[in-house]
């Protein structure tokens, strides 16, 4: 496990006084369902961004390119539960 999935792990398990899990409600596998998974990783990266000044251009770079791709990736696609609960709901 790296770093920074290792120090979210320990930043959720010290939010909710639960001890480290496998993963952020299962956000390991499925981390953007979770807000607070996002919160936590957004104060990982912050925090590692403070430390390392390339860490932190690589971040403002992805979150720019995010930013212009993301909406437009939404409207394009329908979020995945949908197609799975029409074509594979039990």
């Amino acid at each position: 496990m790296g770093r920074i999935v290792s120090d979210l792990l320990e930043t959720r398990a010290a939010a909710s006084g639960s001890g480290i899990t496998a993963g952020c409600d299962g956000c390991v596998t499925r981390w953007a369902g979770s807000r607070r998974c996002a919160v936590a990783m957004d104060k990982v990266f912050d925090e590692e961004a403070k430390k390392n000044p390339f860490f932190a251009k690589v971040l403002a770079s992805q979150r720019e390119f995010a930013q212009r791709v993301v909406p437009h990736a939404a409207r394009m696609r329908p979020p995945l539960e949908t197609a799975v609960s029409h074509y594979w709901a039990k």
